[in-house]
């Protein structure tokens, strides 16, 4: 009898080396479909970050912060396609002081604006609004007369323009009082522009057309 037993012909491949490369195979695949799972979420999340965002009242919230003795510089309408994505306003820290007020907007082109307007000086107001590096740009001049609410209310009829060292961010600043407003993002300057020139601190039902329960969107 032979002693080769149930060994298997020289030149056939064991059974190790095809569970082997089966194995290596299937983890490829594994792989290539996580891949392209994990591209397709962070495509399908930011489409959603930046199309389904629901607008929120932000003058309902100026007004309660109005009736609470605040001045508030907000935004009295907004442009056709804009919409306001959220108000956050910190907590008084103490008697007598403003709260941070922040006011996230978005644009007809999905640009981001934001307005905010606190008691601390503009340097941290530049830095905690993520414009690296900031430099001193184009002022902007407001004329007084040149609509409803617009430099009204104590507000100064020139702004102090800022862009980051890129040149991709830029703000325009202002004392308010005894707070600073900054305006600032991703848009146009010429978007930031128009914010600034909608800016008032008038009560919200004293402003013609505007009211927490009016839309607060209008032409540009």
């Amino acid at each position: 009898m032979s002693e080769s037993g149930g060994a298997e012909p020289t030149g056939r491949p064991g059974r190790y080396s095809r569970s082997a490369s089966g194995l290596i195979g299937s983890m490829v695949v594994v792989v290539v479909i996580v891949v392209a799972f994990v591209l397709f979420r962070s495509v399908f999340s930011a489409d959603v970050d930046a199309t389904d965002r629901e607008p929120v009242d932000y003058l309902d919230s100026v007004q309660q912060l109005q009736l609470s003795g605040f001045t508030v510089a907000y935004p009295a309408r907004l442009p056709d396609g804009w919409i306001a994505t959220d108000i956050d306003v910190d907590r008084v820290e103490r008697p007598g002081s403003q709260p941070g007020i922040d006011l996230d907007l978005l644009t007809g082109s999905e640009k981001f604006v934001g307005v905010r307007q606190s008691d601390d000086d503009v340097d941290d107001l530049l830095e905690s609004s993520g414009l690296d590096e900031p430099a001193e740009d184009d002022e902007l001049q407001v004329d007084a007369e040149a609509g409803s609410g617009e430099a009204g209310g104590g507000l100064p009829t020139t702004w102090q323009g800022w862009r980051d060292e890129d040149g991709d961010d830029h703000a325009y600043s202002a004392v308010v009082g005894e707070t600073v407003v900054l305006v600032y993002g991703s848009a146009s300057v010429d978007d930031l522009a128009t914010v600034v020139r909608s800016l008032t601190t008038a009560p919200v039902g004293d402003t013609p057309g505007v009211s927490p329960s009016a839309p607060s969107s209008a032409s540009s």
